[in-house]
C-alpha cells in the first residue's frame, strides 16, 4: 500500500469515527437532558459517556487494520446504542417530558448523525472493496 493510500484509508476510517463520536456525543447530550427532568439511572448515562470515549480512542486506526478491530469498534457502537435505547424506551412511554420543538431537535440531530455514519461508512467500504480488502468492510 502507497503512502497515499494508507493517508486515504486513515481519512475514510477517520470519518466513519467522527460520524459514530457524533452520534455518541448526541445520545449523551439528549440522555443528560432526560436525566434533569426525571430519576433516570446515571449509569446509562455512564454507559454512553464511556462508549463515546472508547469510539475516541478508536479512532486513531493502528499500523495494521484487522477484523478484530473492527469488532471493538462494532461493540462500543453497540454498547452506545443499546444504553440509549432506554432513553428512548422512557421518551416514548413519557410523550410530553420535552416539547415538540425539543423532541423534534433531538431527532433531526440523530438523523443527522446516522446520515453522516451511513456515508462514512459507504465511503470506507467502497475504498476497501476498491483495494480488495472485502475482510475489512463495516457492517
Amino acid at each position: 500500500m502507497t503512502q497515499a493510500q494508507d493517508s486515504t484509508m486513515h481519512r475514510s476510517w477517520s470519518k466513519l469515527m467522527s460520524a459514530f463520536v457524533q452520534r455518541a456525543t448526541t445520545y449523551e447530550e439528549v440522555a443528560r437532558s432526560v436525566s434533569k427532568i426525571t430519576e433516570f439511572d446515571s449509569s446509562t448515562i455512564h454507559e454512553i459517556i464511556e462508549s463515546k470515549i472508547e469510539l475516541k480512542r478508536l479512532a486513531n486506526l493502528p499500523d495494521k487494520l484487522d477484523r478484530r478491530f473492527l469488532q471493538d469498534v462494532l461493540t462500543q457502537n453497540k454498547k452506545s446504542m443499546e444504553a440509549f435505547s432506554m432513553v428512548m424506551d422512557l421518551l416514548l412511554t413519557r410523550p410530553g417530558l420535552f416539547s415538540q420543538q425539543e423532541f423534534s431537535d433531538f431527532q433531526v440531530r440523530l438523523m443527522a448523525a446516522e446520515n453522516s455514519i451511513s456515508l462514512a461508512k459507504n465511503q470506507y467500504n467502497s475504498l476497501m472493496t476498491a483495494r480488495k480488502m472485502e475482510d475489512l468492510l463495516y457492517p
